[in-house]
This record gives structure tokens, sequence and C-alpha cells, in this order.
């Protein structure tokens, strides 16, 4: 699954929402895009699920060019991104 972060604004994070329940595997590819650096404490809600089984098996671009980090939150019907 790659996922495109182009700002805070909603318009500007890659969504995907599933009805029903989510099986993750495999990759999450982070991707920056128009030059856009996440601040901490920014976050991004970018996926929703009714339900999820599994996880990803590797995560890309999590580790950002100006020493912050983002992090995966999984809670009971989505995923969001937190800068930290």
């Amino acid at each position: 699954m790659r996922v495109e972060l182009g700002g805070t604004a909603t318009e500007q994070i890659g969504r995907i929402s599933v009805s029903g329940i989510a099986t993750l595997d495999g990759t999450l590819d982070i991707v920056l895009v128009n030059d856009f650096l996440p601040s901490v404490g920014d976050t991004f809600a970018f996926f929703t699920y009714d339900s999820r089984i599994g996880t990803f098996h590797s995560i890309l671009g999590t580790d950002l060019s100006n020493g912050n980090k983002l992090l995966l939150d999984f809670g009971l019907n989505g995923l969001v991104l937190v800068t930290v």
C-alpha cells in the first residue's frame, strides 16, 4: 500500500477506506510529495476500516530528512501517522 502526504489538509493526504474487515499484509510505503516535510505533532488519518486483522511486514518512509519520524498508530477503526 502506498500513501502520499503533500500537506496537513485532508485533500493533501492519500486516503483509503474499507467497509468491513481490512486485512493488512505486505509493505506500507509512505511518500512525501510537493516538497512537504511534516512537523512534530502533525497527524495524518489515511486509512479507515470497520475492523482489521494483520499488520504490515514492512513500513517504508518513516525517517524524515529533518530528523523526525512518522509513527503508525493503529486505532480500532483506522490508521493514523503521527510525526514525532
